[in-house]
């Protein structure tokens, strides 16, 4: 299986791979330590067999190999991850351990992206700004804390419904209107007519991107 590593921002590193299969299954166990919604799965040790059962009685079936194919973790999570899961990681993730090693070599602040399709990395690189960067994540957050609350109620419950955690919320908020188009937030999330609230995120994101 072959991974492709680049610094695409200062301290974010993409990871690009081949396939849909070769990124969930290597991210999986690593995002799912990260925000899962699940009991006994976010910041817990798990097998991957344990999340397959838990995965398919959720959603009927095991289908996360073909549900996702974009993820993002900071390097805190990255560093806890691979300490819990030491001596019990699976053969791909070894493989992800040995390409971001020399990651974890000092205590700098990073952030990983796997993409498996080039239109989920404004997505993915919104989260890395968020994490990495203060004066972002304070700008974001203060946008979406002026969001009509029917409206963010609104969002909120439907982020939930796709299975994310309570504690990425308001990073998913920023995320998802600040990088997707008309179609895909209406396709999604069902939101329409939301151009004036997209835009202002989107201002936002674009200043950050042209410096970084």
């Amino acid at each position: 299986m072959n991974i492709e590593i680049k610094e695409i921002r200062k301290r974010v590193f993409l990871l690009k791979f081949n396939n849909q299969y070769d990124i969930t299954s290597t991210f999986m166990r690593l995002q799912e330590f990260y925000e899962s919604p699940y009991k006994g799965i976010r910041g817990c040790y798990f097998t991957l067999e344990e999340y397959m059962d838990i995965y398919a009685k959720e959603n009927g079936n095991f289908t996360y190999t073909t549900d996702w194919s974009g993820f993002n973790i900071p390097d805190n999570i990255v560093r806890e991850f691979f300490r819990l899961f030491e001596n019990k990681l699976l053969n791909k993730e070894r493989n992800l351990l040995d390409k971001i090693s020399f990651l974890l070599n000092n205590d700098e602040k990073f952030y990983l992206i796997g993409v498996y399709k080039s239109h989920d990395l404004e997505h993915e690189i919104s989260h890395a700004y968020y994490y990495l960067d203060k004066k972002y994540k304070k700008t974001m957050n203060l946008i979406t804390d002026k969001l009509d609350r029917n409206f963010f109620n609104d969002i909120y419950n439907k982020l939930l419904n796709m299975d994310y955690c309570k504690n990425v919320i308001m990073d998913e908020i920023q995320a998802y209107l600040a990088t997707s188009n008309k179609a895909y937030l209406k396709r999604v999330l069902n939101l329409i007519n939301i151009d004036d609230i997209v835009n202002i995120y989107k201002e936002k994101f674009n200043d950050k991107d042209k410096y970084c």
